[in-house]
């Protein structure tokens, strides 16, 4: 989870949570609980913009970026935010609300911060078996632990020729709508068991980030051609079946 000012981003659930505070007016309403509350809401609810901006969608780009005014992607955003979801509310002593709310990550507005060239692709068919045939991963863990990497919406995996081994060109668009291009988690014995990786996922480690860009994790050149040594590997990578493992955030 990566805490801000605003608010907690969750890249394991894709997830942002926010907790607004709603006052009452020193004139007392008729129906205090309902002002309150509603202040609350609209309190939560701009923090979830405030928090939204700072999401990283690739090494150079973040949600504030693309939602400069004029853009009119801040309108669409602020209309998705309406539908959070409240997971909590209470009530002070003094009537003040205090409300927490969570907006997912993935579908509406995934759909709408995703770059254009992620695409809805076509299933890859698997090529006839063959008797030298490389055994077959059901999933990609990246253990990126140690080398300073940073969660986004559209994460990059070069091998060390700087050649591109998962990213947006990679991807089936409706895959990376539904669940996100990736899982990040922080503990690798337990993305070892995720479902969204299969029995079999092929585990490799991230030497670095490239150049400084957080978002773009460099694996050897051997694991790449793993990745590379059948067209059943393309399928979840279109499908999104990758798992990114990193460092716990400084705080």
């Amino acid at each position: 989870m990566e805490q801000t000012e605003t608010g907690i981003i969750n890249w394991s659930k894709w997830t942002i949570e926010t907790t607004g505070i709603g006052t009452l007016p020193e004139k007392r309403p008729e129906n205090p609980s309902k002002v309150s509350l509603d202040a609350a809401k609209q309190d939560a609810q701009k923090k979830i913009i405030k928090t939204l901006q700072q999401v990283r969608i690739s090494d150079s780009t973040t949600v504030g970026k693309i939602s400069d005014k004029g853009s009119g992607i801040l309108e669409k955003i602020e209309a998705l935010i309406k539908d959070a979801q409240i997971i909590k509310q209470e009530y002070l002593s003094d009537g003040t609300a205090k409300v927490t709310i969570e907006f997912n990550l993935t579908g509406n507005f995934t759909q709408l911060a995703l770059p254009r060239e992620i695409k809805q692709i076509e299933s890859v068919k698997p090529i006839s078996p063959a008797d030298s045939k490389p055994p077959v991963f059901t999933g990609l863990i990246v253990d990126a632990t140690g080398i300073n990497a940073k969660p986004a919406l559209v994460p990059k995996i070069i091998d060390e020729n700087n050649s591109e081994v998962f990213g947006s060109a990679f991807v089936s668009r409706e895959s990376a709508v539904g669940q996100g291009m990736c899982g990040y988690y922080q503990d690798l014995s337990f993305a070892r068991k995720h479902q969204r990786v299969g029995d079999h996922p092929l585990i490799v480690k991230g030497l670095r980030t490239d150049s400084g860009a957080e978002s773009i994790i460099v694996i050897s050149n051997t694991d790449a051609a793993k990745l590379k040594s059948a067209s059943e590997h393309l399928q979840l990578l279109r499908k999104c079946r990758v798992l990114i493992v990193i460092d716990s955030p400084a705080k």
